[in-house]
């Protein structure tokens, strides 16, 4: 039986190439299927795809991607009931990290998450983000 910090059974073979760049120029097609394959995005009629609401969300954040990555340029796009598939193209190579350390940076491999279950922790909540920069240096995170 796996230990609770054994994520090997998580781990799927990369289909990337090795040793390639992806931050540099280029084109890349992409595919991003749903869990399980369930249709979620909607179904195709007389050859045509019918959006669901979250597909219609699906199709209209693939056109926002511009906007917060201007060096990407989109092509091709679809949405089928339970997959996407697109291709983007990288107009100029992705700027590195602009920090001393940024060859070090990594995510933890653990989060944190809490399932709110009235208003007035959303209430708590809410406050604890807007204050935390102004409480940073008071947290036990803080270094």
């Amino acid at each position: 039986m796996p230990s609770f910090n054994d994520y090997s059974q998580y781990r799927r073979q990369s289909f990337r190439l090795q040793g390639y760049d992806y931050r540099r120029g280029g084109m890349y097609f992409v595919t991003i299927c749903t869990k399980d394959r369930l249709p979620f995005f909607g179904k195709i009629v007389d050859n045509q795809m019918i959006l669901s609401d979250i597909g219609q969300i699906v199709y209209d954040n693939w056109y926002k991607i511009p906007q917060f990555s201007p060096h990407i340029v989109l092509d091709e796009f679809v949405v089928m009931p339970n997959h996407i598939h697109g291709i983007l193209a990288i107009i100029s190579p992705v700027p590195s990290l602009q920090c001393n350390n940024a060859t070090a940076f990594a995510w933890q491999p653990k989060f944190y998450d809490r399932i709110i279950r009235n208003e007035q922790e959303l209430y708590n909540i809410q406050n604890y983000i807007i204050n935390n920069p102004k409480n940073w240096k008071d947290d036990e995170n803080y270094f």
